[in-house]
């Protein structure tokens, strides 16, 4: 379940041209919904779960350390 996801963003990610340095690329809604059921697919199988943070925003925590920050524009990777 956790390669699909991966797997299918990875190779989509691929096939088009990245933006050059300071390019701002926002996700569109379909993209993040993609991202978010992959996402809840790991919280649903055991490998994360998601927490509220002091600031009330949305993290994802991974079973093997890594935590994740899910903000409007984006993801950032807290550890």
């Amino acid at each position: 379940m956790l390669n699909a996801c991966t797997e299918h963003r990875l190779s989509k990610g691929r096939r088009g041209a990245r933006p050059g340095p300071g390019a701002a690329s926002a996700p569109d809604g379909g993209e993040r919904d993609a991202v978010l059921k992959c996402f809840q697919l790991w919280v649903d199988a055991g490998f994360a779960n998601w927490r509220v943070n002091e600031s009330g925003g949305r993290e994802l925590h991974l079973a093997n350390g890594k935590s994740f920050l899910l903000q409007t524009d984006g993801i950032v990777c807290l550890r």
